[in-house]
């Protein structure tokens, strides 16, 4: 069976075309192997790994594609959990900074913060600073990055060890190079602004920075671009909600709620022509 991908993972896809081009001159079994990753058929791919790895000449890329394999099958038992995270070790004990090995640092991360019966929340989220700080140019450094600032911002703390914490994130988000990373992480620190301290304004510059990175690629971008308009439309920046909720609008999908957006740009339109609008009477 296809498996979709987690969300609260790393984008599979994204890793898988990575290592995919590392492989993209391997022999025919190779290939066929990444082929079936890259489809996320991990089932068909778990076999073909194992070959692989178990072979006199099995290569990083091969043992790393195993653990990998292992990583997304259905379900995700104990048992297998520890062989992908011994398998993630190993490769990273040979060699932690090369891609394979940083990758394989995340993963063992992931497999802490995710799967665990009993995560250590506080212990993640510093293990993915360090993999920032440590690998800050590198995708999976700049996607440990991301996760740091999701546990940060929503972490059973005192509001004012949060805000203490904030500033290295902040500072360090306009010049994440991945641009994913740099949209998911101001995404959180907008969830947080609005949620967690209610501030609104910080959160609709955040969300700006999330659209400048890419807000469409997210699965969950009419969600984003409807709490930013609506951020805006609490705020009364007319052109800042217009311009986010026509994005809602241009991904073409049926939502019941563009009954209302689209009452709201009518009246934004009215507004900026000089107009009074009862804005209470708007849903």
């Amino acid at each position: 069976m296809r498996l979709s991908i987690d969300n609260r993972l790393l984008n599979a896809a994204v890793a898988l075309l990575l290592v995919f081009a590392y492989s993209a001159q391997a022999n025919e079994e190779r290939s066929r192997a990444w082929e079936q990753a890259h489809a996320q058929e991990w089932k068909l791919a778990l076999p073909l790994f194992r070959e692989l790895a178990a072979s006199e000449e099995a290569t990083r890329k091969d043992r790393f594609g195993l653990a990998l394999t292992l990583l997304f099958q259905q379900p995700r038992t104990k048992n297998v959990l520890d062989k992908a995270d011994q398998l993630f070790k190993e490769l990273t004990d040979e060699l932690s900074d090369d891609p394979i090995g940083i990758a394989s640092q995340y993963y063992r991360i992931r497999i802490g913060h995710v799967f665990s019966l009993s995560p250590n929340l506080e212990a993640s989220r510093l293990a993915y600073r360090d993999l920032y700080r440590k690998y800050s140019d590198d995708f999976f450094g700049q996607q440990a990055l991301v996760r740091y600032a999701i546990l940060t911002t929503f972490a059973p703390q005192p509001i004012e060890d949060l805000k203490a914490d904030l500033p290295e994130i902040e500072a360090i988000i306009p010049s994440l190079s991945d641009s994913s990373s740099r949209r998911d992480a101001a995404l959180a620190l907008a969830q947080a602004y609005l949620v967690l301290f209610r501030d609104k304004r910080s959160a609709l510059n955040w969300y700006i920075v999330a659209d400048e990175a890419g807000i469409t690629r997210r699965a969950d971008s009419k969600r984003s671009y409807l709490s930013a308009a609506g951020t805006a439309w609490d705020l009364r920046e007319w052109d800042k909600a217009r311009y986010f909720y026509n994005k809602f609008l241009s991904l073409n999908t049926r939502d019941n709620r563009e009954i209302v957006v689209r009452k709201r740009l009518y009246a934004i339109d009215r507004a900026l022509a000089g107009e009074t609008i009862e804005f209470h009477e708007i849903p």
